[in-house]
């Protein structure tokens, strides 16, 4: 009897619904039989990713949210800073989550057409992808996301047999849940002891004194940045705790998506077009608005965890995801869509160079350019490594498979290697 990899059948052409298809054999899926539209979704996420995570990276930790605390507010750098919050800020996020969920799905979807109801194969890719993170976090940069989803991830994956609207619904109950949690805080006085209420005053408006010594240390060597980036990393990792019922809704609203077809053309650029166009327009008046009041509050403590960006960060991600998928039913720009569906196929790779190029650039082990970047200049240097990676990945893929992390995440998750090099014979049959 012939046995057919899975992986010569494309995501695009594998029906999502029908009989067991017996005889299979499951492999990773290769770069080119990804579908399309996720890919390029993933990729231009990623791509605006960046714009938020730059601050972080060139300035102290104060100002990503606070930007009283750290840099120039004036002029184009105001403009800059008010663009980012209004348009990047948790909106790429939110998609990269929304995202996951599709993919585990998706993945589970494949798995049960070859009759296999085990789901030891995730729990050991999502504790391979929580050990990328950890790596992430603890040797290069405090700010990972992967041990978030890794873990939102596992907990998501148990209701993957739930009907779409089970999933619609429960998301947005955790999500609502989540908006509740994190406005705890915002109300300092009522939930927060006299100490408690100090340290948050000092994350959020840090003195002098500790500006200068996080500079200091930003600009030293790599190990001795070591005790601070580990308190940073665990700290942050405590934190994704309060946003974990968020993230968990994220991917169960994208595993009901994946189930009711909606990446797969289910819907007409005019049905996803004028609902698109809504979100953003009202999304984004919003948005400002929440800014402008925060401004004019000088920013206090209470902005910390402001309900128009969580809420708005949800419509505008909808709305840009709507938007790209009329942009992949279109014919048009043909040349940006392969290089974002390239960039999007090896996304973990993308995600952890950029860390690498940035903490090379501003760190002292580097360039020792921590602090030293306006705003402008910060967005100058994200275009330039949008196109770094953009071409770096356009290339990548004429030659092999996978990029060289997803690689290694396949090849721990199912315990034998992949073929790397597109000219290995990657797709035998055997008899």
């Amino acid at each position: 009897m012939n046995e057919l990899p899975l992986n010569e059948l494309p995501l695009n052409e594998l029906p999502l619904k029908g009989p067991p298809l017996k005889g299979l054999r499951l492999h990773p899926i290769a770069a080119e039989q990804r579908l399309k539209s996720i890919d390029i979704i993933r990729g231009t996420a990623l791509l605006g990713i960046l714009v938020m995570n730059i601050q972080s990276f060139s300035m102290v930790a104060a100002a990503y949210r606070n930007p009283l605390v750290f840099g120039d507010l004036n002029g184009i750098n105001g403009a800059v800073y008010y663009v980012s919050h209004v348009f990047a800020d948790q909106k790429f996020m939110t998609i990269l989550a929304l995202l996951f969920g599709v993919s585990i799905q998706m993945q589970h979807a494949q798995r049960i057409r070859i009759e296999d109801h085990r789901s030891t194969f995730h729990y050991r890719r999502m504790a391979v992808l929580g050990i990328f993170g950890l790596l992430h976090a603890y040797l290069l940069w405090y700010g990972d996301i992967l041990f978030m989803y890794a873990v939102a991830g596992t907990f998501a994956y148990m209701a993957r047999y739930q009907s779409p609207r089970c999933l619609t619904y429960w998301a947005l109950v955790l999500i609502t849940i989540n908006a509740f949690i994190i406005h705890i805080p915002a109300l300092p006085e009522v939930y927060l002891g006299h100490t408690d209420l100090r340290q948050l005053i000092g994350e959020w408006q840090p003195t002098q004194h500790a500006i200068d010594g996080e500079i200091i240390t930003n600009l030293s060597g790599w190990l001795a940045q070591s005790e601070e980036r580990h308190a940073k990393a665990s700290s942050a990792l405590l934190t994704t705790v309060f946003y974990q019922p968020r993230v968990i809704g994220l991917m169960l609203l994208g595993m009901a998506l994946s189930k009711i077809g909606f990446f797969h053309r289910r819907f007409n650029s005019r049905q996803t077009l004028l609902p698109s166009f809504g979100l953003l327009m009202l999304a984004t008046a919003l948005s400002f608005w929440g800014l402008m009041r925060m401004l004019d509050a000088n920013f206090p403590s209470a902005a910390m965890f402001p309900q128009t960006t969580y809420w708005c960060s949800l419509a505008l991600a909808g709305s840009y995801i709507g938007g790209l998928l009329v942009l992949c039913q279109s014919r048009r720009f043909m040349r940006l869509k392969k290089a974002l569906a390239n960039l999007g196929s090896l996304s973990l790779t993308n995600y952890l160079s950029q860390s690498l190029i940035c903490c090379g650039i501003f760190y002292g082990w580097g360039f020792g350019q921590f602090g030293s970047f306006t705003r402008t200049e910060q967005l100058l240097l994200v275009v330039t490594i949008w196109g770094f990676q953009l071409t770096f990945s356009s290339r990548w893929v004429r030659s092999f498979h996978y990029g060289p992390v997803e690689w290694l995440w396949r090849a721990l998750s199912y315990g034998a290697r992949p073929p790397m090099h597109k000219s290995a014979n990657s797709s035998a049959r055997s008899v």
